[in-house]
Formats: C-alpha cells, structure tokens, sequence
C-alpha cells in the first residue's frame, strides 16, 4: 500500500498531493444525435477559444459537446476539487529513441481497453481513472483482450468507501487503495448510480464471491512530468493520471489539446493514459464522460507539453507483489563453549527478486534476558533462487540462548521463522571454559652484544592453546642503562595461527652504550595476562651494547656525523658527515622510543664532508610532531658497518 499527502480542505492551496476534482456531467444519449442551440454566451465562448487556437497555432479543434453546452454555472459546480497547482516539466523525450515510439493498448495484439464510461453528474472521475486503468491491468495480466464485457463496479468504490470521498471529489490513491485492499466486484453486482448517497449494502448479497483485488500500485511521477518515465510505464499498460482543467478543455472535438492561451478552472480532473505517439508528442487519453464527448468517442488526444500539468501526478497498477520465504535454517554447533563462534544460515527466497533491507536474527541473551538483532550477511545477490544468508558469532555468556530469524524487504514486506513474531527457536546451549592461560617461550636478541646506534631484534614465541590473539597486548619493554626507564615496543608476527605458536618480533634501534634489559608482557581477548620472565617486576639481561664498531681493513677509518644544523629545527635540518674514503650512506630518523620516523638512503657518497636536509615529515611524507628525534648516520665501505647517532630536537 502506498501513501498520498492530502488537501485537507479547498483552501489548502500548498498541499504536495493532488486531491482529484471531477468534471462529468451525465451526457443525455440523443445529445450525440441532434445538440441544443448554443446560447449567445457560449457561441462568444466558442469563438473566443477558436481564436485563441489559431492566434497560437494550436494543434486541436474545438466544437459543441454535451459539457460544453451546459450553463457555465453548472459546469462550475462539476468541478469540486483541488487540482494540479504545481509542476516541474516537461522533461521530453531524448531524440532517436528506440522503437516504440507509438503505442495504442486498443490495438496492440487486441484491444486492451474497456468501452468509455459515462461517470454522470457526480464528481467521481478519480474513481472512473482508477478502474479504468485497473480493467486494462486485469486483461493484460490474464493475457487474455478483447474483454469488452470486463466492467467493473465503480459504484461499490463510491459507496463502499467510507471517508475517502464522493461526488465533490477524491483522490486516485484512496481508490487504488480500496481495490487492493477491499477488491471491486462487477458492475452487476453493484450497477453505478451517480450518488455516493447509495448504502454500501445496496451491492448484491454474493459480493464476497464476486471481488477482484489489485496487487499493487505505485507512483509513476510524483509533481514532475518526465514523459520518457511515463511512457516507459505506459509501455507496461494503461495509467491513470490527473490535470488541471483550463475553461477551454470542454470544447475539446479533435486534434492534440493543450491549455496554452485559457485560463484554469482551479478545478482538476482524472484520466486514463492508454497510449502516446512521440511524433505527435503527446498521449492518448480516455476520459468517462461517455462516448459521445469530443470528435474522438470518448477519447482525446494531449500534448506532452499541455500547459495544465498534465502527468504530474500519474499512478500504474502492478502485479501483486508475492510475500519472500525462508527456509532451511540452520545452527552450528547446537552447544559450545563460552567464546566459541556459532553460525546461524537461513535460505531467503523472493519471487520478484526484491533484497531484504532487514536480514536478522533475533537473539535473547540468556543472562540479560534482552532481545538484540544480529545481521545476517549473504555473499549472493540473487534472490529470486534463493540466497544463503548467514551470521557467525561468538557468545560470552552462558545458559541456552533463543533466537528468530527477521527478514524485510524492500516493499515492507515481513517474513519470520519460525511464524508469528514471538516464536522462537531454542539454543544454543552455552557452557562455562577455563581456558588454559597462554604461554611466552623461546626469547632470543640479535645481536648481543651489539654496537651503540645499532639495530637489535627481539623476538618471542606466544602460544594459547585456544587460539586467543594477543590483542590487547603483545609488547616489548626495554630498559635503558642511560636514562634508567623503561620503554615499550609494540611487537608483531606473520602467523595467523597462534594455538601452536606463533613467532612475534620487534626491532628497535639502540643508541646508547650500557647494558640493557628487557621483558615481555602480552594480554590475551580474554584478559589473560603472561609475561617472561614471569615473576613480577622481573628482567632479562642484555643486550650488551658497545660503542660504534671499529672500523675493519678497507673502511673508513676517520669517518664521523658532524652535529645537525640548526638544532632545534624547524622543521627541515642538515644532516652532515665526513667520510674518509668513500662509502655508502643511510641516515634513519628514529623517535624518542626507538621507533623508524624515516629513512634517507643517499646511496655512494665521495670522501669528505657531505649533507642531507631532512624535511621533518615521515616516510608517508606526513609531518612528524615536534620532539625529540635520534638521527642514526650508517656508513658502509668494504667491512662491517659504522653507526653514529646524533641527537636532535624537531620545534614546530
């Protein structure tokens, strides 16, 4: 079911919905054989409104009809209801569409289309173009034309829809709500009387047997007139659609009709569109003031740009829309163990393949005894066949847990397993674990000793034998023989597989002579604490660092950093050496914990002295904050690395 916005009253000129007026008056048959004299008023009005056409180039005819001929006074009273105020458009078509650029639902492998109907002198035209387009529906869903027989109530609509509207007026989506909710019967079980004075028990005693619903209906334009939409739905069947009535419409005989050059009624109208043709640029319309309105037998031509907001607001009947299904649910494992994953799966199957905007299930805590929709997930978009939809997770509470599974799709559409909403299934069953508490082994530092400014490698293997990850610790904490405090280093490893042990590392660059020491502290998901060594406020000794390493055969033997300039820096800084013979060089930039900042590799540089200038910003080129920052100069020639470290301060 969709919702209108409605005018509350006639005075509601603002309202966004278009609560649709209705322009009939009953068409005496022999008005078709011998029409009354025009009044001198109305051959003025006549002749006014052929003037106007040919002043403008209009493309229509304008001639007597039965409307027309009425008193103006009583063509006024027909008009009971706000019209189309407002509008954006028209949108036309692009040029060079593909076929077709015509079509006619009357002759289009058949007839698709009822007669004309005659809706008499009651304002129920928005009921008229929801039937109407509602008999087309019918026939093109039973695949079966030329139903000229098909011809639903009407009446039952008028009378039987209590609060929605009557004679003076009413709106097409109240109309096209009564038949998809309540269903229409034939016109022979409740004949149209032109009153909505008529009790709804006046329709025959079998109605119940005697209903037809629609599926569904939707908006095809909501205030904008965009004909490529439009006909694209016409293309699907007939719609119905509003107007706004300008005074010279009623003339209308033949040609394409469009308002330009007359002023509006301020009352509005609904039709049904069952055609359109993009050469003429414009639709074919039926209307339900009898067969012998206009030239057309009850039909009438109307540009696609009209002038009177002709399209904006147009409404198609669709086919019902079948309810989605679940099945096949399942719950692995049916009991487990506190933090063990449970995974729930369920089949959802949609017959117009519409996706589900909700796929839950709903699971009651044991312990809390609260209600909490967990989402479920499906790796396929394709619901028509059925998609596996599934949802792992891990329960932290024992005790038996009851779950229902809650999908909704895009048409609002609810479907819950099992049935009713407070059904539900029971499990799983969750137990209480003592979980064996995890294990560091095998702690290794390469090398030691080492030379001040060197890099130093910690490693540790940690082993759980549930397979919980270290997440919320896994570091390093060294301590510095230098400053007598302890630094933590966050270590890391490449095995995803922690039950038998995985291997974690950490290197850090150490620049001071002394003898270090160093523990491990790693914290499990589920808070358990272990460190090596394990009694509290131990340490292992070393590394043994030593001074910069002295300089083999063949390497530079008078190399050294000079001091970085200007210190403090802000932010850029020369980083200067002097090299005895040439060598390669790296400089790294390390944080105040030991951390790599960046790294400048420089490549071959000649004896002598030589600079870099550091930027201040990381590897990633983002600028690092002001501190404190080791400068780390590397030089290799022929043996075994030379380290100097220069200390520098980084101001912003």
């Amino acid at each position: 079911m969709r919702h209108e916005l409605r005018f509350a009253s006639a005075g509601l000129t603002a309202c966004l919905l278009l609560a649709v007026a209705c322009l009939v008056s009953a068409a005496p048959a022999a008005a078709a054989d011998s029409s009354p004299d025009l009044t001198p008023a109305q051959v003025l009005e006549l002749a006014r409104v052929q003037a106007n056409i040919a002043r403008l180039g209009l493309r229509w005819h304008a001639a007597p009809n039965p409307i027309a001929l009425l008193p103006r006074e009583q063509w006024l009273a027909l008009c009971g209801a706000p019209p189309v105020v407002t509008w954006e458009g028209p949108i036309l078509p692009p040029a060079g569409k593909l076929s077709p650029v015509a079509l006619d639902w009357r002759d289009h492998g058949g007839n698709w289309v009822t007669p004309v109907r005659n809706q008499g002198s009651c304002g129920s035209c928005w009921i008229f173009g929801s039937v109407a387009a509602f008999e087309s529906h019918w026939m093109i869903a039973s695949g079966v034309p030329d139903q000229l027989d098909l011809d639903f109530a009407e009446q039952h609509v008028l009378s039987c829809g209590v609060g929605i509207g009557g004679c003076g007026g009413g709106l097409v989506g109240d109309a096209l709500d009564f038949i998809q909710d309540h269903g229409i019967c034939d016109e022979a079980c409740f004949p149209y009387q032109a009153s909505d004075a008529v009790p709804c028990a006046a329709a025959c005693p079998d109605i119940a047997e005697r209903l037809h619903f629609l599926g569904e209906w939707d908006h095809v334009t909501f205030g904008n007139i965009d004909v490529a939409t439009i006909n694209a739905a016409v293309d699907e069947g007939p719609l119905v659609t509003t107007f706004d009535v300008h005074e010279n419409f009623v003339w209308y005989d033949t040609g394409v009709y469009s308002a330009y050059g007359s002023p509006s009624t301020g009352e509005g109208h609904a039709v049904c569109i069952v055609g359109y043709d993009d050469e003429l640029l414009a639709w074919l319309v039926k209307n339900s003031w009898g067969p012998h309105w206009g030239g057309l037998g009850g039909y009438f031509w109307i540009a696609y740009d009209s002038g009177c907001g002709f399209g904006a607001w147009t409404y198609q009947c669709l086919p019902p829309n079948n309810e989605p299904v679940l099945s096949e649910p399942t719950l692995e494992p049916s009991t487990g163990e506190v933090g063990q994953v449970f995974t729930w799966s369920v089949v959802y199957t949609d017959a117009e393949d519409d996706a589900p905007t909700t796929a839950a299930v709903t699971l009651c805590n044991p312990v809390s005894g609260i209600w909490a929709n967990q989402p479920m997930n499906s790796a396929d978009t394709t619901y028509a066949d059925g998609a596996l939809f599934t949802l792992s997770l891990a329960l932290a509470d024992t005790g038996t847990y009851r779950y229902r599974f809650n999908f909704m799709n895009e048409h609002e559409q609810v479907v819950r397993l099992p049935g009713p909403p407070l059904d539900h299934y029971e499990g799983p069953v969750v137990t209480p674990v003592i979980d064996q508490p995890p294990v560091l082994s095998d702690p290794a530092c390469v090398p030691d000793p080492g030379p001040a400014g060197g890099t130093f490698s910690f490693t540790v293997v940690y082993s759980d034998p549930e397979g919980q990850w270290p997440s919320l610790s896994s570091r390093l904490s060294i301590w510095s023989p230098a400053s007598g405090t302890w630094t933590d280093h966050v270590m890391t490893t490449d095995d995803p597989d922690c039950s038998d042990g995985s291997l974690y590392r950490c290197e850090v660059m150490l620049p001071e002579a002394g003898l270090y020491r160093h523990r491990y502290v790693f914290v499990n998901e589920a808070l358990q604490y272990v460190t090596l060594p394990g009694e509290p406020g131990a340490y292992l000794e070393g590394p043994q660092v030593g001074g910069t390493s002295a300089a083999p055969a063949g390497s530079p033997s008078v190399t050294t950093a000079l001091p970085p300039v200007p210190n403090p820096a802000n932010p850029a800084v020369n980083l200067r050496w002097i090299l005895a013979r040439p060598g390669t060089v790296v400089y790294d930039l390390y944080d105040a914990r030991g951390r790599l900042v960046c790294r400048l590799p420089l490549g071959e540089q000649p004896a002598g002295e030589g600079s870099v200038v550091w930027n201040g910003r990381d590897t990633r080129g983002r600028p690092v904050p002001s501190g404190v920052y080791l400068a780390r100069l590397t030089v290799t020639g022929g043996g075994s690395p030379q380290y100097f470290v220069s200390k520098l301060n980084l101001v912003r």
